[in-house]
């Protein structure tokens, strides 16, 4: 999970987007908004508004759980915000 919060952390949202498949699910964390958005664009759309906080994305895996093409990574995510969000 590193290359992802390498990502978040840089700002590169181009990166972020590599490690979707094009009819990907993102499950909101607590905190982003509810639900879900699935498909490039409108995660290009999320994470775009998500990186305007100038987000720093700290992840300890304890491990990943894979089931077919489904990933699921278990462990302590800590996000802060380097710049004030704006509406």
């Amino acid at each position: 999970m590193q290359p992802d919060a390498d990502a978040v952390t840089a700002g590169d949202l181009e990166a972020m987007l590599a490690l979707y498949q094009s009819e990907a699910t993102f499950v909101m964390p607590s905190g982003m908004r509810e639900g879900s958005v699935t498909g490039l664009a409108d995660l290009r759309q999320t994470f775009s508004n998500f990186l305007a906080i100038g987000p720093k994305l700290t992840i300890d895996s304890e491990r990943t759980v894979r089931a077919g093409d489904t990933a699921l990574v278990i462990g302590n995510w800590r996000l802060t915000g380097r710049r004030a969000c704006r509406k």
